[in-house]
């Protein structure tokens, strides 16, 4: 049980992380041509990321 709680701990940090800090992750990791398209991608990854999280945790901690 603790290691669920940590997976959704990790996946939710990761996740926030991917929707409140994308422009400076894709300015330090990728090439100039498509920025703006991968922030867009990374930003609906991270809002993906965020509800599963939030599902988890209403199934395995509630």
């Amino acid at each position: 049980m603790i290691f669920i709680k940590l997976l959704i701990a990790v996946i939710f940090a990761i996740s926030t992380l991917l929707v409140f800090d994308t422009r400076n992750i894709v300015k330090r990791y990728f090439m100039n041509e498509n920025r703006n398209d991968m922030v867009f991608k990374l930003r609906i990854i991270g809002y993906i990321s965020i509800i599963i999280s939030i599902f988890l945790v209403k199934m395995f901690i509630i």
